[in-house]
């Protein structure tokens, strides 16, 4: 398998271990449902969104504009989580994307910083 497959599973595997657990609370804590089917649609969001942002967005915007494919994938993660989060009864769904999502770039900047993960 190719290296980018490699950097892609690891990026998506620590996306999930930051991003889950808030969309995973946030629903339970509003939903009143039962904290595993939460995590399951906290999984979900990143699911459907992260390979879109890996595979698909930089066929679109290429990574030597750096800033503009950074900007055009974590609106598309933003928005796209958001609106899931919303329907599926999430009140102030675009803060806790926004959480979300923040969270993920600043602990995987960090740990790229640190010790060269993912």
């Amino acid at each position: 398998m190719s290296e980018w497959f490699w950097m892609w599973l690891s990026a998506f595997a620590l996306t999930q271990l930051v991003e889950t657990p808030v969309y995973a609370y946030a629903l339970a804590r509003a939903r009143e449902r039962s904290l595993v089917v939460c995590t399951g649609y906290g999984f979900l969001a990143s699911a459907i969104t992260h390979p879109v942002v890996w595979w698909v967005i930089p066929a679109i915007v290429p990574l030597s504009r750096y800033e503009l494919f950074f900007a055009v994938a974590e609106g598309f993660a933003l928005v796209t989580e958001a609106l899931l989060m919303r329907a599926l009864g999430l009140r102030r769904a675009l803060l806790w994307s926004l959480l979300a999502n923040s969270l993920s770039v600043v602990v995987g900047s960090l740990l790229r910083a640190w010790v060269g993960w993912p």
